[in-house]
């Protein structure tokens, strides 16, 4: 069951069914995020993926049809029982690990990923509620996975 999280703007934090999850003013890196806090997650989805999409190559229906798919395009989305975070629900451990591989690639000096990465990993979990660096890490691995599956949209699909 995914939980999807709601936005307390007054306390800028996440709501779920037990507890508050603090969101910290630095997870908010862009006049971006602040959109789409106010509900503009389809759009928000929508250039995220044609942004990460171009750098790294992945199509950009292939990051909406799953952020769709695992989120139903909400951010803040937050699965207790796997501990999946953000638009496409990305595990720390795995969000921790595609950092590491990021950052030794020949895309890392890249401007767009230097920024989100400066703006947006602290290396808490939390932090994968920021869409920017959500819809990056996720194309980073899409990318990871064509390169394994080739262009097999459901392969890459599945093995995401």
């Amino acid at each position: 069951m995914i939980l999807i999280a709601l936005l307390v703007p007054r306390h800028l934090g996440i709501a779920t069914r037990d507890r508050l999850l603090p969101l910290p003013s630095k997870h908010i890196a862009s006049p971006e995020i602040a959109k789409q806090l106010a509900g503009e997650y389809p759009a928000t989805v929508a250039r995220l993926a044609a942004k990460w999409g171009k750098i790294f190559k992945v199509p950009v229906a292939w990051i909406r049809s799953q952020a769709f798919v695992e989120s139903r395009n909400v951010p803040t989305a937050f699965n207790k029982k796997t501990g999946m975070y953000g638009v496409l629900q990305l595990q720390p451990s795995t969000a921790e690990w595609l950092v590491k591989v990021l950052l030794k690639s020949t895309v890392a000096t890249n401007q767009a990923i230097q920024e989100t990465m400066k703006l947006g990993w602290t290396g808490q979990p939390e932090a994968l509620f920021n869409p920017d660096l959500n819809v990056m890490l996720a194309a980073y691995y899409m990318t990871l996975l064509r390169k394994k599956f080739g262009n097999d949209n459901s392969l890459v699909a599945a093995a995401y």
